[in-house]
């Protein structure tokens, strides 16, 4: 397989600027950043990021303007590394990449990184944690309306990679080993995700359930925005204990046909209590970023 420019959305404060920029050094690739079209376009008529964002829910030509530029790359004769939000969507002959952080971690770096252009100003990480949701759901209604588009982090992108515990080398290096193994047609689990965002289950799937190629995998059951361990969980428990900042895992939802997703929701709702969450952060000492309201 030849090789594919690589795009890169995710999350905002997930570190895709920062990513994409490292990569395109270490690969030679050009650079090319959606986000610093708009910053500029913004600037220039005086808005911040959150209110060029209302402004586009009105004036689709900038949308138009951006989306035509990523259009022509599919011609381009040179790879491009693509820091873009619909870069995935427009650019086919990419390798698609979803960088995710948590809400608490993903606004704290943005509050503190003074080389952002027009950024809104925000008090503390709460205030900024609520303004990012606003920016997002604004970002996500106007691509599902414009585009009839709404992505699933799951099922549309060759690889998640969660920033909340690694390091851009380790972020990078993640991407390449995918996008490699991806150029040589070689099976990776696309999904990397922080050890200290999987919620402990007391529901654990039989392995007779699982296909030989998932027996020995981390599974986590995706429910309601959360990821509870469905498998494996002692192998998580030796990354926590080990600080590993990712960990490799299959990710399973309600368009999944390999278990009995239901049953298994079912079981996992049921089974949930805070109480063994906070066991499970004494027993491998770290804190959860928050606890999911069930």
């Amino acid at each position: 397989m030849a090789r594919m420019h690589i795009s890169i959305t995710g999350d905002l404060g997930s570190g895709k600027s920062t990513v994409a920029k490292a990569l395109s050094q270490e690969l030679g690739l050009e650079y090319l950043s959606t986000g610093g079209l708009q910053r500029q376009l913004a600037a220039n008529m005086g808005m911040n990021t959150l209110e060029f964002n209302r402004y586009t829910n009105e004036n689709l030509n900038v949308d138009d303007f951006i989306d035509q530029r990523l259009r022509d790359i599919n011609n381009a004769a040179e790879l491009y590394i693509l820091d873009s939000r619909l870069a995935w969507h427009f650019v086919t002959s990419s390798f698609k990449v979803y960088l995710t952080a948590a809400d608490e971690v993903a606004a704290a770096r943005v509050l503190i990184d003074t080389s952002r252009v027009g950024e809104p100003l925000a008090a503390d990480v709460a205030s900024k944690m609520l303004e990012q949701r606003e920016r997002r759901t604004l970002e996500d209604n106007r691509f599902a309306e414009n585009y009839g588009i709404k992505p699933s982090i799951y099922l549309d992108f060759d690889a998640v990679i969660d920033t909340s515990t690694a390091t851009v080398e380790q972020v990078k290096d993640t991407i390449k080993k995918l996008y490699f193994a991806k150029t040589n047609a070689q099976p990776q689990l696309p999904h990397w995700l922080s050890p200290k965002r999987l919620l402990p289950s007391s529901v654990q799937c039989e392995v007779a359930y699982l296909p030989a190629f998932l027996q020995h995998q981390v599974i986590c059951m995706y429910i309601d925005s959360e990821l509870f361990i469905i498998n494996e969980q002692e192998k998580v428990r030796h990354l926590l204990l080990n600080n590993a900042p990712l960990v490799p895992l299959q990710v399973v939802n309600e368009s999944n046909e390999v278990l009995p997703y239901d049953s298994l929701k079912a079981a996992v709702i049921k089974s949930y209590s805070v109480p063994y969450l906070k066991k499970w952060e004494a027993d491998n000492g770290f804190e959860f970023y928050h606890y999911p309201k069930k």
